[in-house]
């Protein structure tokens, strides 16, 4: 499993991972929370970075880089993520609305190709 290959620390609310001591980073969670789901091939860590959620894909070669999953006016916070399936990924999390109201957000993430698009023959 490539779950063995991550080396990690836990320093809140800094968390220090990579898959060889050599390629080390530091993700900072603002709420302290890191979340993963490995779909068998991939791992994908989510964070939430001062009300945007980030995430990064690590395999057994490689360390991506971070990208942004979502963000907007009100704060994002408490990332959870769940493998839907090989390549396949649903990631949810906390929006914080006016003082004490929360809701749910959520958003899916597919790193397949999408399906070739044949033109029909006339």
């Amino acid at each position: 499993m490539i779950r063995n290959t991550i080396l990690a620390r836990w320093s809140e609310p800094d968390h220090v991972v990579g898959t060889r001591p050599e390629t080390l980073d530091t993700i900072t969670a603002t709420s302290g929370v890191l979340a993963s789901a490995s779909d068998g091939q991939r791992i994908l860590l989510v964070w939430d970075a001062n009300g945007t959620i980030r995430g990064r894909f690590v395999t057994r070669d490689d360390f991506g880089s971070s990208f942004e999953i979502a963000r907007g006016n009100l704060a994002r916070q408490r990332p959870t993520v769940a493998a839907l399936g090989k390549g396949r990924f649903l990631v949810g999390y906390e929006i914080v609305e006016a003082g004490t109201q929360r809701r749910l957000g959520g958003r899916a993430i597919d790193v397949n190709p999408p399906p070739s698009r044949k033109r029909a023959i006339r």
